[in-house]
């Protein structure tokens, strides 16, 4: 998660928002004609006080952004048709990605899967290393239009939004697959996104703080519940357990496990299923 930078604000805060999973789908989020669909049962206040901004966009820094082409086509048709491309591209190196990992995949796979040749693949992304960034990029923001909707406006809402968002991202186990088998690569050295991980891991901790420090000063916590270790704990939790449901799916609940946890750090019950 990204808190606008590194920096989050705590007066009067307003949120948006793992890839605790990245398992997040942008189209899931509000109605296209604008009206509310709120994603869990309480009801939100406008001017309540929300918890910091969160969101998942970041990549190394001074990574490159991706490249444009070298001649920029014409916003009809042919762009289009430019977007198009690129979309698949991404689409198909995620796939690839999420199978054998960053260091095993060959670029001409992925073009092999399109129907393209490589020279296709490098008019959009000079690289194999650019290409994965901008996997990164596309799906951080897509959970981010997503966590940017589901915000809550309310403190009764926090614990609901967490389960929500552990229940989407079982809805999604292709992307948490991407998500671990990218971090777990990413120790190695040299790797391009030990940077990108170790950030978000960083943003991902201080971000739980941030949310759990917000229902202690509001009184949702238990007495003795420190939120720093409370957050880190729910965080380790969270990330663990998927990795157990990717691994055997029918052995574990997620959203089972970290109902529980938050049970045992709440005053109140959750009220959402």
């Amino acid at each position: 998660m990204d808190f606008h930078g590194s920096a989050f604000h705590t007066e009067n805060p307003r949120g948006t928002g793992n890839w605790i999973g990245v398992g997040m789908d942008a189209s899931k989020a509000a109605p296209k004609d604008g009206t509310s669909a709120a994603p869990s049962s309480s009801n939100r206040s406008a001017d309540a006080p929300r918890p910091a901004p969160i969101r998942l966009g970041s990549v190394p820094a001074g990574a490159p952004e991706p490249s444009e082409p070298a001649t920029r086509p014409a916003r009809r048709g042919p762009y289009r048709k430019s977007q198009q491309t690129r979309e698949s591209i991404l689409a198909a190196a995620m796939e690839v990605f999420r199978i054998r990992g960053f260091r095993a995949t060959a670029v001409s796979e992925i073009a092999d899967r399109l129907g393209l040749d490589q020279s296709s693949i490098f008019y959009y992304f000079p690289n194999k290393t650019e290409l994965l960034l901008a996997v990164m990029r596309e799906r951080d923001r897509q959970a981010d239009v997503l966590l940017e909707w589901m915000m809550p406006r309310s403190l009764s809402e926090m614990p609901d939004l967490l389960i929500e968002l552990a229940a989407r991202n079982a809805a999604t186990p292709g992307v948490i697959e991407l998500y671990t088998v990218l971090a777990a690569e990413s120790i190695t050295p040299d790797h391009p996104l030990g940077e990108y991980f170790r950030d978000r891991l960083k943003r991902v901790r201080d971000g739980f703080t941030v949310w759990f420090r917000w229902m202690e000063e509001n009184g949702a916590l238990r007495d003795g519940v420190d939120p720093a270790l409370a957050a880190s704990s729910f965080f380790a939790l969270w990330e663990g357990a998927q990795l157990h449901w990717l691994i055997d799916p029918p052995e574990l609940d997620v959203v089972a496990h970290l109902r529980h946890f938050l049970s045992l750090v709440l005053r109140d019950p959750i009220v959402s299923t």
